[in-house]
């Protein structure tokens, strides 16, 4: 059975206008997401908006917001630096220790937990 376009649109309630559009600038954006995905490997610390400024420099004419919304949905994201953990006692700014050579050479206090000669706190 064939039926009209202008019928087989009446029926969902859509506009004969949105069958017929045709999408534009589909193979620019294939060719930016290509370019997308190249800076994002090259480049793996840099976000959606120095990648911007490298394409517009790169002479390319696209708004940033474009950028955003393909780098979104791409699922592309900056990579974060790891955090060193470092072992404690290693930390440069550290008291060291120095040897005694000799009895009641060193000394140290505890404030955490104090208590006079007879016991109390």
């Amino acid at each position: 059975m064939v039926v009209s376009v202008q019928r087989a649109c009446l029926i969902p309630g859509l506009n004969r206008s949105s069958y017929y559009y045709q999408p534009k600038g589909v193979e620019r954006d294939l060719a930016l997401i290509r370019e997308l995905h190249r800076l994002a490997q090259k480049h793996p610390r840099y976000g959606y908006r120095k990648v911007h400024r490298i394409l517009r420099d790169q002479g390319e004419t696209v708004s940033r917001n474009k950028v955003q919304k393909l780098w979104q949905r791409e699922g592309l994201q900056v990579q974060r630096k790891r955090r060193v953990k470092k072992a404690p006692g290693t930390m440069d700014n550290s008291c060291h220790l120095r040897e005694v050579s000799y009895v009641n050479q060193g000394w140290s206090l505890d404030f955490v937990s104090d208590q006079t000669m007879d016991g109390r706190r």
